[in-house]
């Protein structure tokens, strides 16, 4: 289990730091996370501790891609990051 500012996760929950979600065209035009292609992506901060003796895939440093209506946005130490169970992560490359 990892701690952030004092708070805990628990069970599969995991705490994402997106990454910065403008995309630009070769024109220089900036697209809206909306219409982007290809899913969000972001970096695991905290993971919880998993249930019935089963660990997170994830680890902190990780880089995950997840849905775009994936987790909930929560504000901790004035940083923006998205908090969602696991099963919400499509694929992660270990960091």
């Amino acid at each position: 289990m990892t701690k952030i500012n004092k708070w805990n996760l628990l069970g599969d929950r995991v705490l994402i730091e997106p990454a910065d979600p403008e995309e630009e065209t070769s024109q220089g035009i900036i697209v809206p996370v909306g219409y982007q292609e290809s899913p969000p992506e972001g970096v695991v901060v905290a993971v919880g501790n998993g249930y019935d003796g089963i660990k997170p895939a994830v680890q902190v440093g990780d880089k995950v891609s997840y849905g775009k209506t994936a987790g909930v946005k929560v504000e901790i130490d004035r940083r923006e990051l998205l908090m969602m169970r696991e099963q919400e992560i499509f694929m992660f490359q270990r960091g």
